[in-house]
């Protein structure tokens, strides 16, 4: 049977669609209307004006049937309305009798067997209970210190929303709490064993905080400490600091608040002097009560359940001040355990909440935090080897190097979570601390991750955590010169073993519960059967909670892949191609997009794909790029590469030694500079080799069958030094890639062009740039889709088009369309990419300019308009087919 405590917020959330027409009996019904955002709001009623004062503070929580006033705090419920406009009582028998089943009598609400309910002395002093900490909290929240949520950057609204607040003075609280009894007052820690207020949690000194539970219901409180230490202070003042009694006189200068903190009074120095001698995390919390267990309790969950978001981890954090302040800062998705245990309570309340999708463990960054983090996920591992099947998916969100301790204290120079942190999933997680660690047989390691791989319910990625556990399995016994014993196709084997098994123990599970069900229909009264039928379900659900895993069928297939994408949203960052070319700023992708050039032969592509290689690796960090030639050699791609680091002549790099102008043998008095920018960038390319950021593949290595392309961009993609990367996959040119059995030129065209999108592009989720080039065309007809066989299916498979032209080649009489470079004899040329089609942004047809320097290989953007202009105006209109300098558009 239910306890009378669920029974209550059953008939009061069933209440929650009449408390309107309730309050129409007392207040004009004008008096609270919608805001803008659609959220009833009414103004306050404990303002003086009954109800009827200016601001409309007070809004209206319909799930829980409660109102909050965002002013002085206060928290109102049906029953309390009851009381404030009908003195209907609130404690005692009669509160149930004279207050619920009134308002339930009234709007022909069920009340879920209250009347029968025997109600004893125990749940009639609970209800008082819960009602004397609302008032409390009420009274801490109205008499918050605007200096105390200032020095730790806590907005007002916050502190009302959470019901963090201070006390006036010890006189004032003491006063206050007179209309109380004692008793309850002890039971609830509020008073010592002697009656006196307990100073560890109740003072002018402290920053108190109202933890509540599931339903909104204030039931215990937490302080923070937040004076500076005057013995500490002096003790500094000597030993560190020439400070003299006048810093000392600022912090005292207010008699009763001696010692509180007033930022605005000291300058950056005094602050940290002042921190130094401050009592630090200094928490007390009011002890175990008959409505409070801190152990059950997640600080935040009521305020900020409405706010989580699913696919999106909710942040476990330690102190509920983290809270406060990641609230403040507009982050809703957190919780606080209230120290360094996650509990049994606290982890079945997550396992069985429906507002809670997925968790990241983000405690402290100190030794402490790490030990405890370990310990939580262990715990969880230990569950799962025992064969419990947990129902979230859990994280851990680690701190990187040059993080400060905690969440607080990071706000305060980094602007967002990901400059600070990154985040592990569990297995990942487990897996860094338990392999490398491990002394354990490596097959029971195996059997452990197993399991763990067991929780994940995508495919794919249980295929991706078997290959990591192997490669981690591998790597360890190579650290220790002995053999694995174990191949990945037997990690698979087990893997489909449990699964397998945990299919035939939920069908013996379940025929054992419906003979179950049978046997106590056959003897029980009409009114038990729906009891009987909700044990059932609930006895199933908890005996097949560890065997839930099952085979896909098709239905779960598509779950999991919406799920997966639904996440990535909330996940994955914005992928923008910044590569130096304008034409590609404020395009963002999501990393398997195909990119497709066309050009003529000798029109500049290599050089435009060598630019956007070398300035996509030097712009971004954790990237990677995989370059394909089917034309030049990798030395003349590299040679590219130099050049456009180092802005040397091609012709130099490509002898550095032999070069007649610069090189070595040559007589030029700088060729010893020449020569050390020579190495400078060699090594900057070679770098980039080493740790795998840059791989150059040419056709003729054994690269010029499709299918040995597909096993080398796997080979890459797979790295696992490269996890992480995001990865550009360069073929240069791509319709000269030898396909088995297709010699047509449309047909293969066709055949590339859809392969490379579906086994390359989308397969690998990374970015594609290929080149198809255009030949057979007369030298002044202008390149563009329609110019070459297949492509309709470019048209349908690119998500970007672009055709490059270079009208130094195709007008070269005309002097408005190359540029001149200082110190050289040949004119340079103009490089023009026109975009045909862009599904990122819908352009089509926006063609950009750029210098491209013939001699070091580098391309510059032409910035001034007048410049392009008088190109544009040559390039386009000088297009007559009888002028021999004419550019033909056919």
């Amino acid at each position: 049977m239910n306890d009378l405590k669920e029974i209550l917020f059953k008939i009061q959330r069933d209440l929650s669609p009449f408390i309107w027409d309730y309050l129409g009996n007392f207040i004009p019904k004008d008096k609270f209307p919608k805001d803008k955002t659609g959220k009833e709001r009414c103004h306050c009623f404990n303002h003086k004006g009954g109800g009827l004062d200016k601001g409309k503070d007070m809004q209206f929580y319909p799930e829980s049937g409660t109102f909050h006033c965002f002013s002085c705090g206060a928290n109102y419920n049906i029953f309390s309305l009851a009381n404030l406009y009908e003195n209907k009582p609130l404690d005692g028998k009669a509160f149930y009798t004279d207050n619920v089943m009134y308002l339930a009598d009234r709007y022909g609400i069920n009340t879920h067997g209250l009347e029968s309910y025997e109600i004893g002395t125990q749940q009639i002093k609970h209800t008082s209970l819960y009602n004397i900490m609302s008032e409390i909290s009420s009274y801490i929240t109205r008499n918050h210190n605007e200096t105390f949520l200032a020095a730790r950057k806590i907005k007002k609204e916050t502190a009302i929303l959470f019901g963090v607040g201070g006390i006036k003075s010890m006189e004032d609280f003491s006063n206050f709490l007179n209309k109380f009894k004692n008793e309850h007052l002890k039971e609830l820690n509020i008073l010592d064993e002697k009656g006196g207020i307990n100073k560890r949690v109740f003072d002018l000194t402290k920053l108190i905080m109202t933890f509540k539970d599931v339903n909104g219901n204030p039931v215990g409180f937490s302080s923070r400490e937040m004076v500076f230490n005057l013995g500490n202070a002096k003790k500094l003042l000597g030993k560190k600091y020439s400070y003299d009694e006048k810093v000392l006189s600022k912090i005292t200068t207010n008699n009763e608040l001696k010692g509180i903190i007033d930022l605005s009074r000291f300058d950056n120095k005094d602050i940290d002097f002042l921190n130094k001698c401050s009592i630090t995390n200094k928490y007390n919390h009011t002890k175990t009560s008959e409505i409070f267990r801190k152990s059950e309790i997640l600080f935040g969950y009521f305020e900020n359940k409405s706010n989580f978001i699913n696919y999106v981890p909710v942040k476990m954090l330690e102190s509920p001040i983290d809270v406060l302040v990641g609230h403040s800062a507009g982050m809703t998705s957190l919780l606080a355990l209230g120290g360094t245990a996650f509990t049994k309570e606290q982890f079945d309340f997550v396992e069985k909440n429906k507002h809670i999708d997925k968790v990241a463990f983000m405690l402290d960054n100190d030794s402490a935090g790490e030990v405890a983090t370990i310990r939580i996920i262990e715990k969880i591992v230990s569950d799962i080897k025992a064969g419990e099947f947990v129902n979230k998916k859990y994280f851990v969100t680690k701190y990187k190097i040059g993080a400060l301790k905690d969440l607080d204290e990071n706000l305060n120079v980094y602007k967002g979570l990901d400059e600070f942190t990154e985040e592990k999933t569990l297995f990942e997680f487990y897996l860094n601390i338990k392999i490398k660690e491990t002394k354990e047989d490596i097959f029971e390691t195996v059997d452990e991750f197993v399991k763990i791989i067991l929780q994940e319910d995508i495919p794919f990625r249980r295929v991706s955590m078997v290959k990591q556990l192997y490669n981690c399995l591998k790597e360890k016994s190579e650290e220790n010169d002995t053999d694995i014993l174990i191949t990945e196709s037997q990690i698979n084997q087990q893997l489909e073993f449990y699964v397998n098994k945990t299919d035939e123990q939920t069908r013996k599970i379940v025929r054992k519960e419906i003979r179950s069900l049978e046997k106590k229909l056959a003897s029980i009264s009409s009114k038990e059967i729906d009891y009987h039928i909700e044990s059932f379900k609930k006895n199933i659900s908890t005996e097949t909670s560890s065997l839930r895993t099952k085979k896909k069928t098709i239905f779960d297939t598509f779950e999991s892949t919406l799920e997966t994408d639904e996440q990535n949203k909330y996940t994955e960052e914005p992928k923008n191609f910044n590569c130096g070319f304008d034409m590609f700023e404020n395009i963002s992708w999501t990393g398997d997009e195909m990119i497709t050039l066309l050009a003529k032969p000798h029109t500049g592509k290599t050089v435009f794909m060598s630019n956007i290689t070398m300035n996509y690796l030097n712009n971004n960090k954790n990237t990677a790029v995989l370059y394909i030639t089917t034309d030049d050699s990798t030395r003349k791609i590299v040679n590219n590469f130099i050049a456009i680091t180092t802005n040397l002549n091609k012709s130099f790099v490509n002898e550095p030694k032999n070069n007649k102008e610069s090189g070595l043998v040559s007589n030029n008095a700088r060729k010893m500079e020449i020569q050390k920018i020579y190495q400078k960038g060699s090594k900057a390319i070679s770098d980039l080799c080493k740790c795998k950021r840059l791989i150059v593949l040419q056709t003729t290595e054994g690269y010029n069958e499709f299918e040995n392309i597909v096993t080398a961009v796997e080979e890459f993609n797979s790295d696992k030094d490269l996890k992480d990367f995001e990865k550009l996959l360069i073929i240069d040119s791509a319709n000269k890639i030898r396909t088995k059995g297709i010699e047509d030129e449309r047909l293969k065209i066709e055949f590339l062009s859809k392969t490379i999108k579906q086994d390359l592009a989308q397969r690998f989720q990374m970015k594609v740039m290929a080149n198809f080039e255009v030949g057979k065309l007369d030298a002044r007809t202008r390149v563009n889709k329609s110019k070459i066989k297949g492509s309709g299916a470019i048209e349908y498979d690119a998500d970007m088009i672009i055709s490059l032209s270079q009208p130094l080649i195709e007008l070269s009489k005309n002097t408005s369309t190359y540029w001149i470079k200082a110190g050289e004899r040949e004119p340079q040329p103009i490089l023009i990419p026109t975009i045909e089609k862009s599904k990122p942004t819908g352009a089509k047809y926006q063609s950009f300019f750029y210098k491209m320097d013939g001699t070091t290989s580098k391309i510059i953007p032409i910035e001034k308009e007048d410049e392009r202009n008088k190109i544009l105006t040559s390039w386009i209109n000088d297009n007559s087919r009888d002028n021999k300098d004419g550019y033909r558009h056919d």
